[in-house]
């Protein structure tokens, strides 16, 4: 409901898109860099940090809720998400590797994306009532406490399997970090970049993905705007979660079936992402709610990855 938020605190549609600009860059600046970490510092320290910065960017935008306010919270999001990006599923895969189950990766992580995409349905609709007793008030403190519970199931998942990073983890959670150390860490920290850096541009494949992702993440941009379109076409405020619910579902079905996706040749792909385009434009002009949001359900099992908040 932030869209709506920010409409109903003043802001014109140019200072959202602006916002919004802020949100992607941040995420895109520091996407590389914040990566890095995810192979040098424990990953379980780097989810925790994520959550609580999100936190802290929710917490803000109620607390300041003007807009240098959304801005810093959305840098913030940013950052966090860019923290996020990439580190869980990194931690999932060393784990599966270590244990000789490399092959149930993507099966795993299409289960464990549909259980994340249910507590977002779950969340999505929940939004309606709150909004209805409290207002935008007590929807954001509710984010403010979903995201410290994100927290600490990340503080609760099993200690890292990787030994190659055990001086690199010790340094970076420990409160009295030998110099030595922490120019270690750092040395490792500036290799790892330079050679993300370094692949990405050389090497075609790599290039390649990073230049999809950059694009379906400016596409599926538009998901942003939903609930003010919806809004905008007859929706109550109330009502508007209900429909963004449909969209939760639609993530759900598509994140479940990732497992199967997974070995989709990449012209399948790109036919599924084009025709998925095609109904979404068919549906915003119908005008209405509806129409919009069954048109916005499909799109998304087509891998889009999601919108602007999933870097």
């Amino acid at each position: 409901m932030y869209a709506l938020l920010l409409s109903d605190r003043g802001l014109s549609p140019a200072a959202i898109s602006s916002l919004f600009i802020i949100w992607s860059t941040t995420s895109f600046v520091l996407e590389i860099p914040s990566g890095a970490w995810a192979d040098v510092v424990d990953r379980r320290l780097l989810l925790v940090v994520s959550a609580a910065i999100y936190a802290a960017g929710f917490a803000l935008w109620i607390l300041w809720p003007t807009y240098p306010g959304f801005a810093i919270g959305f840098v913030l999001w940013g950052f966090s998400g860019a923290l996020m990006s990439g580190t869980f599923e990194a931690y999932l895969y060393d784990g599966l590797v270590a244990r000789g189950a490399a092959s149930t990766y993507a099966r795993l992580l299409g289960r464990a994306e549909a259980a994340a995409m249910v507590a977002a349905l779950v969340g999505t609709a929940s939004a309606a009532p709150l909004y209805g007793w409290g207002g935008y008030a007590l929807v954001g403190w509710a984010s403010v406490g979903a995201a410290l519970i994100h927290g600490l199931c990340a503080r609760s998942l099993p200690d890292p399997t990787r030994t190659d990073t055990a001086d690199a983890t010790a340094a970076a959670v420990s409160l009295t970090v030998r110099p030595a150390e922490a120019s270690s860490l750092l040395r490792r920290y500036g290799t790892m970049l330079r050679s993300g850096m370094s692949e990405a541009i050389r090497r075609r494949p790599v290039r390649h993905l990073v230049l999809i992702s950059a694009v379906l993440m400016g596409v599926s941009a538009y998901d942003e705007y939903f609930g003010l379109l919806a809004r905008d076409t007859g929706a109550s405020t109330a009502d508007i979660p209900i429909l963004m619910s449909v969209v939760a579902a639609g993530q759900v079905a598509g994140t479940a079936a990732a497992g199967r996706t997974a070995t989709m040749s990449r012209h399948w792909m790109a036919l599924v992402v084009a025709g998925a385009g095609v109904l979404v434009a068919a549906g915003a002009v119908t005008h209405h709610p509806i129409g919009i949001a069954g048109a916005v359900r499909v799109w998304w099992p087509a891998g889009s990855g999601g919108g602007l908040d999933e870097g």
